[in-house]
């Protein structure tokens, strides 16, 4: 199996004496709690997707809606925002605490929106759906002492196409597929209503939207995009992030070329200190190439959380941070239950 499906308790094994050393190296290892004083315990878990959102120059961020749950009685602001914006089906609803695309929906009506509050009564965040085609995750960084950032990585997400054999149904496709076989529940349900179809010879179909490893997208490296007027409109916003020195901008768009040029693209999703250079998920990349990268970011991590401490920024206490993840995990395990 690929190392991008592998379980993420064996992926990240290799890591922990890693993070060993560095802990020894540094005397303690709650630095990272310190390295996006704007976010709460940095981005480890339970962090607001809406508050983060709120971080970042508006101007290039999709336009959101947080729901709290004690609003569900009376929605109609919901359709009062989508009117005000512009907004149509569909929209993408997101829980406002949650990682790694957990029950993140593409919602296509004001049905489904009622029944995704009903069977889960959590906050989420709605947001207008970007169509892109295209998406790009772009881990920035900026030391406590650089007045500029930088750009860590690209990755380019590649949304998942089936193309026909004119004998096979889409399901059987599916199920023998080379890649979309490690993922194939996940494919059968976002095609669910046409998983019979016969695809005509040679036609090729998309079978899936949304950037997110879970949801089927697969990720390869994008340094294609990289040039000098991307990188300086990136890190500006970056550098003006409040409380943000470490994370991936997860971002949309309709055209390479504008996006190159740092126009017309829309910031869906920025994560914190725990989030990946998506990057190194890439299939070409051997398994040392990977780790290289996971532990070049690990060490930054370290770095910028060390340096702000010594600024001034406190560390998140020890309590506080083993009651925050352990609720969040109740909290992901509860969901899952309903699902």
């Amino acid at each position: 199996m690929q190392l991008e499906f592998w379980p993420s308790l064996l992926f990240y094994l290799p890591l922990v004496p890693y993070l060993i050393i560095l802990s020894l190296r540094y005397r303690g290892i709650r630095y990272l709690t310190a390295v996006n004083p704007g976010i709460l315990a940095s981005g480890i878990a339970s962090e607001s997707k809406s508050e983060i959102l709120n971080l970042i120059p508006k101007r290039f961020v999709t336009k959101s809606l947080l729901v709290k749950k004690e609003n569900y009685a009376n929605i109609t602001f919901i359709q009062n925002w989508m009117n005000t914006n512009s907004i149509r089906y569909p929209i993408i609803a997101k829980p406002d605490k949650g990682e790694r695309g957990f029950l993140l929906h593409k919602i296509n009506s004001k049905k489904e929106l009622k029944q995704l509050f009903l069977t889960y009564p959590i906050d989420w965040l709605l947001q207008e759906y970007v169509k892109g085609p295209f998406e790009v995750g772009i881990f920035y960084y900026r030391l406590p002492h650089q007045s500029k950032g930088n750009i860590f990585s690209i990755t380019d997400k590649v949304f998942p196409t089936l193309t026909g054999d004119g004998v096979s149904t889409i399901e059987t496709l599916l199920e023998e597929h080379p890649r979309y076989r490690f993922q194939v529940e996940t494919h059968k349900k976002h095609n669910f209503s046409q998983l019979q179809k016969i695809l005509p010879q040679g036609k090729t179909i998309t079978i899936g939207s949304i950037g997110n490893h879970i949801q089927g997208c697969m990720f390869q490296d994008g340094e294609s995009y990289r040039n000098k007027t991307l990188e300086t409109q990136i890190i500006q916003i970056g550098d003006n992030t409040k409380g943000f020195y470490l994370g991936r901008f997860d971002i949309r768009f309709s055209n390479p070329k504008d996006f190159q040029n740092g126009k017309h693209f829309k910031i869906i999703e920025l994560n914190g200190v725990t989030s990946e250079s998506t990057n190194l998920y890439d299939p070409k990349f051997s398994i040392l190439q990977s780790y290289s990268i996971l532990f070049r970011q690990w060490k930054i991590i370290y770095q910028i959380g060390f340096a702000n401490f010594q600024n001034g920024i406190p560390l998140f206490p020890y309590l506080e941070l083993f009651r925050l993840i352990k609720d969040h995990s109740e909290y992901r395990k509860n969901l899952s239950s309903i699902g």
